[in-house]
């Protein structure tokens, strides 16, 4: 499901599709460390396919189209980014930080690994006993339960 996720943003993001038609705007953040901040001023939050730039193991990356942003764990990755610049030893200008974003909900989507929580998966089985082929979510129940959100 994750894999197939993957393919059908990265679709949208090339096509220049949204996947609602909303255009109300939704403060989020995005952690990172001072170190990267002159970067994120001068060219905006880009994503890890044009940086390279990864918190996580080659295992554990995420959709390197998308720039994932949080409403409550903004610090933990800020502290995230601020931990891997120091095992790489890198101590000019590395602190925690965050950044506030107002972006557009139509170019939000749903985190690929909210695929994989206990909500999903009830979801899932409460559709298939009421015998009902679509299974709707939100990205608003994704930033509710899983506190984080990919943005193109």
């Amino acid at each position: 499901m994750r894999e197939q996720h993957f393919e059908n943003v990265n679709e949208m993001v090339k096509k220049g599709e949204k996947d609602n038609g909303q255009e109300r705007l939704v403060t989020l953040y995005h952690g990172t460390s001072l170190y990267y901040l002159n970067d994120i001023l001068l060219h905006g939050l880009v994503p890890r396919q044009v940086t390279g730039f990864s918190n996580y193991e080659e295992a554990y990356h995420s959709n390197e189209h998308l720039v994932y942003l949080t409403n409550k764990w903004h610090y933990f990755y800020a502290y995230k980014t601020y931990e891997r610049l120091n095992e790489e030893n890198v101590e000019q200008m590395n602190f925690p930080c965050y950044v506030e974003c107002k972006v557009p909900a139509s170019n939000l989507t749903i985190d690929e690994d909210f695929f994989h929580s206990k909500y999903v998966h009830n979801r899932i089985k409460s559709a298939i006993k009421k015998r009902n082929p679509i299974l709707e979510l939100t990205f608003e129940e994704c930033l509710n339960l899983w506190n984080s959100r990919p943005y193109w």
